[in-house]
């Protein structure tokens, strides 16, 4: 498992999405207490213009996924990190040309 290796990260917008998915406050301490066992890749100001030519450049190949997705993989692109996903998006955007994104499915 990724956690026990201490390989695994995340980014404020995957926090985001846990938090909001967690329907009570004993799961919202889970997933603190999970993610606490992670590394956070901050989302800075730098990576938002990366995030704004990536989406471009999927718009311009007639590709449109969640914003959120297009955050993770800017962050992913950025530390040389690969997204290991249940996400179709994210081999959209592997598959596009000019986005250089390492996905692995689970």
């Amino acid at each position: 498992m990724l956690m026990e290796a201490d390989e695994a990260a995340y980014t404020c917008p995957i926090y985001f999405e846990l938090l909001v998915g967690a329907g009570s406050p004993s799961e919202t301490r889970i997933v603190k207490e999970a993610l606490a066992l992670c590394s956070r890749l901050v989302f800075d100001s730098s990576r938002w213009e990366q995030a704004a030519a990536l989406e471009r450049s999927l718009r311009r190949a007639g590709v449109t996924v969640p914003r959120d997705d297009v955050f993770v993989a800017t962050v992913a692109q950025a530390h040389g990190l690969t997204v290991l996903c249940r996400d179709k998006h994210f081999d959209l955007m592997q598959a596009c040309a000019g986005v250089d994104l390492h996905v692995e499915q689970c």
